[in-house]
This record gives structure tokens, sequence and C-alpha cells, in this order.
């Protein structure tokens, strides 16, 4: 199926663009020892995938929601350096930066724009 853009519209994914995520995963229980390492490639295939939908598929020329990757980086970092577990920091610097999102949305919606 085709529209104006020329794209085809295709909302499978495909069995490739899961090996980056596989092979992160992987590492992780099979790799103990490179535990930042895999996190921190994990964290880059999220930034390049939020890239990709933002510019891709959206077509929007907008690095704003890297304000919000900094927020959760900041806040995964304050957290590991409190020697706060690993397994932690992730939700809750997700929520952080959710959290940090709504408060930038809420004036916006009270304008109604």
């Amino acid at each position: 199926m085709m529209h104006s853009g020329g794209y085809t519209v295709d909302s499978r994914i495909r069995w490739p663009e899961w090996l980056p995520w596989i092979a992160a995963l992987a590492a992780f229980f099979l790799l103990p020892e490179y535990l930042s390492l895999g996190a921190r490639i994990l964290i880059y295939i999220l930034f390049a995938l939020s890239l990709d939908l933002i510019l891709g598929y959206a077509g929007i020329i907008t690095l704003g929601h890297s304000a919000f990757y900094a927020i959760g980086a900041y806040t995964a970092a304050i957290m590991m350096n409190a020697d706060i577990a690993y397994y932690w920091t992730l939700p809750v610097a997700g929520l952080k930066a959710g959290l940090g999102r709504a408060k930038v949305k809420m004036p916006g919606r009270k304008a109604g724009g």
C-alpha cells in the first residue's frame, strides 16, 4: 500500500529489527562483567530508535526529546553514584523523565493549542 509520499506503509516488525535488542539483552545474562557496556549500548539503541521515530516516520525536525533523555541519564547517574542497584535506575529514570515531560506539557495543554 502506497500513500502520496511514496513510502510503503508496513507496521510489522521484521526479524532484523529485533537483532540489536536480542544481542544486547543476551549480553546482560551471558557477559555480566560487561554490564555497564551493555547498559550503554541499550541506551544508545533506545535513543537511536527515538530519533528514527521523530525524524524518520513523523518527519519532525526537533531534538527537544534529547532534554528528557538527559533528565533520565542524569537521574540514573546520580542513583548509580549513590550505590543504588542498577535494576532500580531504569524505571526511576524513566519515571523522572516522564514527569519532566508532563511538567513541560501542562502549560501547553492549559493554553488549548
